[in-house]
Parts: C-alpha cells; sequence; structure tokens
C-alpha cells in the first residue's frame, strides 16, 4: 500500500493522475488547461506573506498563476481550494426575507404555461385584475 497523495488542479480541481510528477515547466491540466508549474501550485505559496512565498528567493515570481521556472518548487496536493458561496446565498435569503420576495418562480396552474404563469404573477404584482385585462389600455 503506498501513500501516494493525488495531486489536483489548484484552478478547477481536476485529479491529475495521468500527469508525471514531479510536475514539468510545460505540465498543464487537461481539463481547463491551467499551468500547473506555478506559484499557486507550490507547497511555499503563502497568500498571508507579501511576496506569497515562503522559500527564501532573489527572484520572486510576480506571476502566481503562470508557469515559472522556480528551483524550490514543490507540487502541493492541497492547492485547491473549492469556492465557499454559502455566505451569498444566506446573504440573498435574508434579501429575499427582508423584501418579501419568494426565491422560486410562480408554479403554474393545471393546464397553465410556465410563460402564462410568470404573466399572471406580473399582472397580480401591478394589480390588475380579469376586468383590466378585458378592458385593455387606456
Amino acid at each position: 500500500m503506498t501513500n501516494e497523495v493525488t495531486l489536483l488542479c489548484w484552478r478547477c480541481g481536476t485529479a491529475l493522475e495521468s500527469i508525471p510528477v514531479p510536475l514539468s515547466r510545460l505540465a498543464y491540466c487537461p481539463q481547463c488547461r491551467a499551468d500547473l508549474h506555478v506559484c499557486r501550485m507550490c507547497r511555499e505559496f503563502d497568500t498571508k506573506l507579501a511576496d506569497q512565498c515562503r522559500a527564501e528567493l532573489d527572484d520572486v515570481p510576480h506571476e502566481k498563476e503562470r508557469a515559472n521556472f522556480c528551483d524550490h518548487f514543490s507540487a502541493s496536493s492541497t492547492a485547491y481550494v473549492a469556492d465557499d458561496d454559502s455566505k451569498a446565498r444566506a446573504a440573498r435569503a435574508e434579501l429575499d426575507a427582508l423584501f418579501g420576495v419568494d426565491s422560486g418562480s410562480p408554479a403554474p396552474r393545471p393546464g397553465e404555461s410556465k410563460s402564462d404563469a410568470a404573466r399572471r404573477e406580473l399582472e397580480s404584482l401591478f394589480g390588475m385584475d380579469e376586468g383590466d385585462k378585458k378592458k385593455g389600455p387606456q
């Protein structure tokens, strides 16, 4: 049994099992085509530091997401960080509740199309009743 860790693309999270290790400067993700020999994929990458690198380098690469020639590069298995949109969803739910917005679309009645249901919802929003529709625009 080996303790091999699967590398994931730093950009999209695709498993990089087919990519030879150590990563060459020309290696790229087969899914999103992102360069892999990049600062963002390195164990020394640290966003808490000014130059974002823990290695003591004379010439730190400025573009952290582009392939570079850094001799200190060592691929990190924790480079991929999934987007967390839970805060955005919670904020949207609070706004919807504040303004009384139902986040779902209006449910169609039996035999009614989605577009007819949307029109009915729009007309009820503007206070149009059946009599107003028959009269037409004034």
